[in-house]
């Protein structure tokens, strides 16, 4: 292939990977303020001595949903593990939620 030829690939294609290189650290920066963020109301909610389940599912849900969709991409099984460890911790905090609010 010569220059030509891969400048004319290039230009058909229809991501430019500036963009999804872009779009890909500010998921990161996201996923990491939010992960933060949740781990800030778990603390002062134990400080205060409340309940901290409802935040922990959401917390343990998007976490392994999240390595859910990076094991489809990747295969690699401790993500799936962890996925799945994450996603059983959700379930049960949620449970626990669920429990505290009818009781």
């Amino acid at each position: 292939m010569n220059k030509d030829e891969i400048l004319s690939k290039s230009r058909q294609e229809k991501e430019d990977e500036g963009v999804v290189y872009a779009l890909n650290k500010g998921h990161r920066y996201g996923v990491a303020g939010m992960n933060l963020m949740m781990c800030v109301l778990l603390l002062f909610n134990l400080w205060q001595a409340q309940d901290n389940s409802a935040i922990l599912a959401l917390l343990c849900a998007y976490n392994g949903f999240n390595l859910l969709g990076n094991y489809r991409v990747l295969k690699k099984r401790s993500q799936l593990v962890i996925a799945l460890l994450c996603l059983l911790a959700g379930a049960l905090a949620c449970a626990a939620y669920f429990y505290s609010v009818l009781q």
